[in-house]
């Protein structure tokens, strides 16, 4: 995903799922989003074109200062590309949670988390929204 680029860098190439299929690889950068946007610095990813999800609000339970709800978790960004790529590739075939056993493990500590703490009192769900 292409979010929080400095702005004195060029822009990366930001096109959305349909512009650029078909897609035979991913990149995916597993860290928190202030670390994210270190590593995406370096010349050999910026070079890379970047796909543009749909906003989605995140469940993760981790507060991560200074972002905002709609910065997904990884497995979270991995699972909404290929729920975006089955729309976009299989126009007559709905999408019916194919590929929802990648939160699987998501699910379990999300309940977990859950099951210890009031969902209100966790700092992660008082972000905002924008």
């Amino acid at each position: 995903m292409c979010r929080g680029t400095v702005r004195d860098e060029p822009s990366p190439k930001k096109v959305h799922m349909a512009q650029e299929l078909p897609i035979s690889r991913a990149v995916f950068i597993d860290s928190t989003w202030n670390q994210s946007r270190g590593i995406y610095k370096d010349q050999r990813l910026r070079a890379l074109p970047c796909v543009v999800l749909e906003s989605r609000v995140s469940q993760f339970w981790r507060h991560q200062k200074n972002s905002p709800r709609w910065y997904l978790a990884t497995v979270e960004a991995v699972h909404q590309l290929l729920v975006e790529l089955h729309a976009a590739t299989t126009k007559d075939e709905k999408y019916q949670g194919q590929y929802d056993n990648l939160l699987f493990l998501f699910h379990f500590m999300y309940s977990k988390i859950h099951d210890l703490y009031k969902h209100e009192d966790l700092q992660a769900y008082k972000r905002p929204l924008k």
